[in-house]
């Protein structure tokens, strides 16, 4: 039997938008409507509290299916059904054997493809020394370290991801020797080794060649893989350095358009045909714990790529770019690390319902090395619980028809068009990065996340907000400083008894043709790979005569809460000169319904600085004040109502500077009428909730201090 659905809700009268806000108006209680309804972002959006159909139909981009032009709902008409994402876990282990007994793991429990990031000082430079290796990056030089890494791996069956930062050409090479070494075959072998020199000069200040030069290899190799390795991407426009100094959505956006446009603007006059071009492109974005931005951010990466690629001249089909997406390190805590699990399950949500073609998971020990067994495990499966759990994969596109999510990206996409024409009126990002306008831009925003932070209006749980004060060790994988030194004790042991001759001659080939940037120059690296030659004297044969000229700001990673962590080390740093933590009494004036709110409210807060506070009570009777009651210390926290201050504070506070002149006292609320008769009876400092939270921590930290050096009370 058919139903009939046309008179469905005939029954419910239509919900309108004035009638939603009278009720809920109503529910404020007088407070403004438009100041608590409305949320600003960081981006430059104003959020409205409710979304409609209506605001849906004036959206531009999100009226096509998936894997249409402009690729809003994903590159691919089936999404993830047919093929899902790529598992991709970084394991930064020096150590080429460690690292494989690592990757077999991992592979054989839900990872699907393999990363290797190189030892920039190994893959570099040929006088590298012990203290020159980061400990944390693959040790590999040669294609016996690449046996090492990946011996017992068929390759066939992983995608497989190396960074080497400006050795990508030598890494091009030697990967390519590496197939050929196995008998792979080379049309069939899927892999990135990705150049972004423009990322390279934003984290370093400068480079060790112009970029022109950099153009010309990232021109080489790109033209050797469009000709010969169809599944090997070359070319990366990477943000996460924007994201990790605290910049915006936008500013990812904007930066990622205008770098896009450079990179393609370069490689058209080195005759690559645009059509070629998007498919050996990755852009790599950090995913944020804002989870609805984020996932609109990636939505917006793809409509602005395929916009930028069709104006080049690109054909629709010709404009699909693959997103490699990594959970944010800047919202990594050391404090209570544990809840860095939930953030990266957000993150990792997001990232999959913006159909990101490849993911990496940071392990929440992230902070405090390389991960272990166990950190490797529980981000490996935070993307398999998703996968094989979570039914993601069951839509094509699992946030379709959100009016919310729609509209948030159309917003965004705006925006960020707006920020990069502004970028590319000031002569483009090259021009804008020489003149640290970009890093300036970015750390405004970096400096309104402190802020925020700072009075708790954004919260990072654990750190700002309920903190634990005593925190169990973490178990962490350091750097095996035995491991380096034998490595680059063997290093030394096999440039002996090589054919030198044989590898002189590849190499002297190899320069001699990337002189006219010819593509057969790589066929010699990769003889002079097979030769025996290393990574550092591929590199240093590449044609680096023209020097960078200029240097600049570099960019850092500025984790969120790395201020509170500051101030943790304070008091863990008391304690050890002490034996205990500061202690904080709180004296709690009146019943317990009158001083509990704002007592509760003073543990959370001063806990965050890691004091421990303990409440005191019974003051009920103003005339009649026990002192004995409350142990000596160097700081007091008065807590109750407006009410009972006004009785209470201007005898109490005076009777505590009588009996302790050097005592630091600290109401907790903001009675405006009354702040300079309680500063005058002897409160030094008020806390609520637009309290600067850094700034009264610090200050009483300063107290504790400087009481330490006079001595105890």
């Amino acid at each position: 039997m058919e139903t009939n659905f046309d008179n469905f809700f005939s029954e419910f009268d239509e919900a309108k938008y004035e009638q939603w806000k009278s009720e809920a108006e109503v529910a404020l209680k007088g407070a403004p409507f438009d100041k608590l309804m409305f949320t600003d972002t960081y981006e430059g959006i104003k959020l409205k509290p409710i979304y409609f159909k209506e605001d849906r139909a004036n959206t531009s981009f999100m009226s096509n299916l998936p894997g249409f032009y402009p690729f809003s709902r994903g590159t691919n008409p089936s999404g993830y059904k047919k093929s899902i994402w790529e598992i991709s876990q970084n394991i930064p282990y020096a150590d080429c054997d460690e690292f494989n007994i690592a990757l077999k793991n991992d592979l054989a429990n839900g990872q699907n493809s393999i990363r290797l990031n190189f030892d920039k000082a190994i893959a570099m430079y040929e006088d590298f020394t012990e203290d020159d290796i980061w400990g944390y990056a693959n040790m590999i030089s040669d294609l016996g370290d690449m046996e090492k890494a990946l011996n017992g791996i068929d390759v066939r069956l992983y995608p497989i991801h190396i960074d080497a930062g400006l050795a990508s050409l030598p890494a091009f090479a030697l990967h390519i020797a590496y197939l050929k070494s196995k008998s792979i075959d080379t049309n069939q072998a899927k892999a990135s080794i990705v150049c972004d020199p423009l990322k390279e000069l934003c984290i370093e200040g400068t480079l060790p060649v112009s970029l022109e030069r950099l153009y010309d290899e990232m021109a080489v190799i790109t033209k050797k893989a469009v000709s010969e390795f169809p599944q090997i991407k070359t070319i990366s426009f990477a943000t996460s350095h924007v994201h990790d100094e605290g910049g915006s959505a936008t500013q990812e956006l904007a930066y990622m358009s205008s770098v896009l446009t450079e990179y393609i603007s370069q490689m058209l006059t080195r005759d690559i045909d645009i059509n070629s071009l998007a498919d050996k492109f990755i852009v790599g974005f950090s995913v944020g714990t804002n989870y609805f931005m984020e996932l609109a951010k990636l939505r917006v990466a793809r409509i602005i790529v395929a916009k930028i690629f069709n104006a080049f001249g690109a054909s629709p089909e010709n404009c699909k770019i693959t997103i490699h997406a990594t959970t944010s390190e800047r919202d990594i805590a050391a404090l209570d690390p544990h809840i860095n699990i939930l953030r990266g399950t957000s993150q990792t949500f997001s990232a999959i319902m913006g159909l990101c073609d490849i993911l990496t998971v940071t392990p929440f020990d992230n902070v405090y090395g390389a991960p272990t067994d166990f950190s490797r495990r529980i981000a490996r499966n935070t993307q398999n619980v998703l996968l094989h759990e979570s039914h993601l994969t069951d839509s094509i596109d699992p946030a379709a028809g959100s009016y919310y999510i729609d509209c948030l990206t159309e917003e965004l996409a705006t925006k960020a068009w707006e920020e990069f024409q502004e970028i590319e009126s000031k002569g483009g990002i090259v021009e804008y990065i020489k003149s640290n306008g970009l890093i300036e831009s970015v750390r405004k925003t970096l400096k309104s996340r402190y802020d925020n932070l700072a009075i708790r209006k954004d919260v990072i749980i654990g750190t700002n907000k309920y903190p634990i004060l005593i925190q169990k060790a973490i178990d962490s994988v350091v750097c095996n400083q035995e491991l380096i030194e034998n490595y680059v004790n063997e290093y030394d042991k096999k440039l002996i008894g090589r054919n030198i001759e044989t590898i002189d001659h590849n190499l002297d080939e190899f320069e001699n043709l990337l002189a006219s940037n010819s593509v057969q120059a790589i066929d010699f690296a990769v003889k002079a790979f097979e030769s025996g030659a290393v990574m550092a004297e591929v590199f240093n044969s590449l044609i680096h005569n023209i020097d960078f000229d200029f240097e600049v700001q570099h960019f850092e990673l500025n984790r969120s809460s790395a201020p509170f962590e500051e101030i943790r080390e304070k008091a863990i740093l008391y304690k050890y000169e002490n034996g205990a933590l500061p202690k904080l009494p709180l004296i709690c004036i009146g019943k317990l319904k009158e001083f509990k709110p704002r007592a509760d409210f003073s543990n959370d807060f001063f806990k965050v600085g890691g004091f421990d506070c303990d409440i005191y009570s019974g003051f009920e009777d103003i005339y009649n004040i026990n002192l004995s009651k409350i142990p000596q210390s160097k700081a007091y926290v008065f807590c109750s109502t407006d009410d009972l201050y006004a009785e209470f504070i201007p005898t109490f506070a005076k009777i505590m500077k009588e009996q302790y002149p050097e005592s630091f006292l600290v109401l907790a609320g903001f009675p405006k009428d009354k702040i300079d008769e309680y500063k005058n009876a002897g409160i030094d400092d008020f806390i609520h909730i637009k309290s600067n939270i850094i700034d009264s921590l610090n200050t009483l930290h300063l107290k504790f201090k400087k009481q330490d050096d006079k001595g105890a009370l």
